[in-house]
């Protein structure tokens, strides 16, 4: 993601306990609060919205995780989000997985 933008991937989920990963990345331009990672629009299935930010140095690959429960089948958002103020600052995501 280039500059302050997301991109949403549609995760069908069971009533099962579900996690979530992807690694995330953002180069040394990057300015402003640093890339998250939410589950959004998990109504449907019981839950609340969840996030989480990345917390380390910009040029290192990091691990973000969410664990959900939903209550039955249905739909979530998986939101990467490129939280840059800067018009040049660089996030990249990679590793999607959902056990």
């Amino acid at each position: 993601l280039f500059g302050p933008s997301q991109q949403d991937f549609y995760i069908p989920v069971s009533g099962t306990s579900t996690t979530i990963s992807v690694y995330g990345y953002y180069d040394p331009v990057y300015l402003g609060p640093k890339p998250q990672f939410t589950i959004t629009d998990a109504q449907a299935v019981g839950l609340s919205d969840s996030s989480i930010s990345m917390t380390g140095a910009s040029g290192q690959w990091e691990k973000l995780s969410l664990t959900i429960v939903p209550n039955g089948l249905g739909v979530v958002t998986a939101r990467l989000i490129n939280n840059c103020t800067g018009s040049c600052g660089s996030n990249y995501w990679d590793c999607f997985s959902v056990i």
